[in-house]
């Protein structure tokens, strides 16, 4: 059943209940909004799983996936990527299996080293005097465009699988969510 009535305004004659569900459909329109907005934060936590030896991590944002092949303390190895962008900084967790004939220890330090050079940083002293190259280390340098950058890393390994977690962007990641994230890998079976 419709009911007529008079808007206040102009006189004009229209449905009331039409324009009761005009109004009821805004109302919800805008809580959708307001719920969405809400419900989409910065950093949006989910696993991800890397290589063939079954390393998970938590990455903040829906990473793309790469595989490439680099050249490890002068030796070709493979390295399985995720990578993504959240919150202005670019968010990475690597794989890789050294070479036989390279320990995981080496494995680390040319890491750490080519992670210093891709910011333009000089690498610490700290990890080449680490027994096993495993640490975390921030780095301060200057983009390609020579804007200032920083790189939080960590490096850590299990048997011959090293992982590389690292952070990049300005200002220097800090907080929970980089504890979270450095905190975050676990080997599932």
């Amino acid at each position: 059943m419709i009911v007529r009535g008079r808007s206040r305004t102009s006189g004009n004659t229209r449905p009331l209940a039409c324009s009761k569900r005009w109004r009821a459909a805004g109302l919800v329109s805008m809580a959708c909004a307001m719920g969405v907005a809400g419900c989409s934060p910065t950093l949006d936590w989910r696993e991800q799983r890397l290589g063939g030896q079954g390393l998970v991590v938590l990455l903040p944002c829906r990473p793309q996936l790469d595989e490439r092949v680099l050249l490890l303390g002068g030796v070709p190895v493979t390295m399985r990527l995720a990578a993504c962008t959240a919150g202005g900084l670019t968010w990475a967790a690597a794989e890789v299996e050294p070479a036989p004939g390279q320990s995981p220890a080496a494995a680390m330090r040319a890491l750490h080293e080519a992670a210093a050079r891709n910011v333009g940083a000089v690498p610490s002293q700290a990890a080449a005097s680490a027994s096993d190259g495993s640490g975390r280390w921030t780095f301060t340098g200057r983009r390609a465009d020579g804007q200032a950058t920083a790189m939080r890393l960590a490096l850590l390994a299990r048997g011959r699988s090293v992982v590389q977690l690292s952070v990049i962007g300005t200002p220097a990641p800090a907080g929970d969510a980089l504890d979270t994230f450095f905190g975050s890998p676990r080997w599932a079976r």
